[in-house]
């Protein structure tokens, strides 16, 4: 039965789990939907509903539900707990470990579990970063490659993975019995819920999914940052200024099409750099933080500004809120080098120095250049111990 369900499984886009916690590789919000092209054939994959711990995924293909998969996100990563299909159902146990947070290049890990049909094991390798191209666009996307082995059945998935679209592309092959066969499939379009990430008066947590109370900053879960709820203002439209009602392409006071005034022009973020780096200079730290607010406000995916706020508000001795920074500096840039260094810096500041010595290595790993710099700290570290 299991045989029967991973061919299902692998052409309804088989194994879309979340991956690492850079910047929700694989966003899980009640109402998330995807579509995925392969060859003739459009299949969908939709976040249904929430069960205690376990999130259900459907996967449709011509309108029918083939394949639903429940997904439990840990403190340590996302673990697939159990398949239904046609065929029946299938129980982990224990849950697989489908992909770790803070997985990165090189990393690998095996999960050996029992099911109804005997035993599987199921490796991951995190194989690094790529820039690939698909029908709903470009992007950059962490690639991932999966081993499932199941008496004589052996599955390898290969998976794309972009920052907040979850997984843009798969290529899978199956020998089942000496039964030889291949699947591709590519993202054609992703359709976020609206609102999918609030809960009532408060914020589901991004990376583990758990509900916050209003006011929260950071997931009493997992330890993620919490982004507070937006305060919702009407559009108007740009040339006569009139407010629409919904999702009208063209205003109905004026005519216009719309879109921002023509005279708006975006904000100029290599200037504002600029003025941020001056006023570090100057060690003007709470000036230039605002600075590097306002470039986190207009692009969020700026892990620099993040990592220059995380120094500045290390220097005005608000070390935990410079450690969510550099956290999300390094979600977003984790092959910077740079960005380990100044977290290396904040873990001591905080006298966590084991963590501050496997990040300053870690920083010397990625940009060895750098290694002059940080050699002295790492040499007075451990010199306490």
């Amino acid at each position: 039965m299991l045989r029967n369900m991973i061919m299902a499984a692998a052409f309804a886009v088989w194994g879309l789990h979340p991956a690492t916690a850079n910047e929700q590789l694989y966003p899980i919000a009640q109402g998330n939907a995807w579509e995925y092209k392969a060859g003739q054939n459009t299949s969908r994959v939709k976040v249904v509903r929430r069960e205690g711990e376990v999130w259900v995924l459907e996967h449709t293909l011509r309108g029918k539900t083939i394949f639903t998969e429940y997904l439990k996100v840990s403190r340590d990563g996302v673990r697939i707990t159990k398949w239904v299909t046609a065929k029946g159902e299938v129980e982990f146990q224990p849950p697989v470990l489908a992909m770790k947070f803070n997985a990165k290049e090189g990393d690998s890990w095996t999960t050996a579990s029992e099911i109804a049909a005997g035993s599987l094991e199921y490796a991951v390798e995190v194989l690094g970063e790529e820039e690939i191209e698909v029908q709903a666009g470009k992007y950059t996307a962490i690639k991932v490659r999966a081993t499932m082995t199941e008496q004589n059945a052996t599955t390898v998935i290969v998976q794309w993975y972009a920052p907040g679209v979850g997984m843009v592309k798969e290529e899978t092959e199956a020998d089942i019995q000496g039964k030889k066969s291949e699947f591709s499939k590519e993202l054609s379009k992703f359709t976020p819920a609206r609102g999918g990430d609030r809960t009532e008066g408060g914020v589901r947590c991004p990376k583990c999914g758990v509900e916050a109370k209003p006011g929260k900053k950071f997931c009493t879960e997992c330890g993620a940052k919490l982004t507070p709820p937006k305060k919702t203002v009407a559009e108007k439209c740009g040339s006569c200024g009139a407010k629409y009602q919904g999702a009208e392409k063209f205003c109905s006071d004026c005519g216009a099409p719309r879109g921002p005034r023509k005279s708006e022009s975006k904000p100029d973020v290599q200037k504002m750099f600029d003025q941020g780096f001056e006023l570090m200079k100057k060690k003007q730290w709470a000036e230039s933080e605002e600075i590097w607010t306002k470039i986190i406000e207009i692009d969020p995916k700026q892990g620099g500004a993040w990592n220059n706020r995380a120094i500045c508000r290390r220097e005005q001795g608000k070390a935990e809120e410079a450690l969510a920074d550099s956290n999300e500096a390094i979600r977003v840039m984790p092959q910077e080098g740079r960005s380990y260094w100044v977290r290396g810096t904040i873990y001591r500041l905080l006298q966590q120095n084991e963590k501050a010595l496997a990040d300053l290595r870690r920083a010397i790993e990625l940009d060895p250049k750098l290694e002059e710099h940080i050699r002295p700290m790492i040499e007075e570290i451990e010199s306490e111990s």
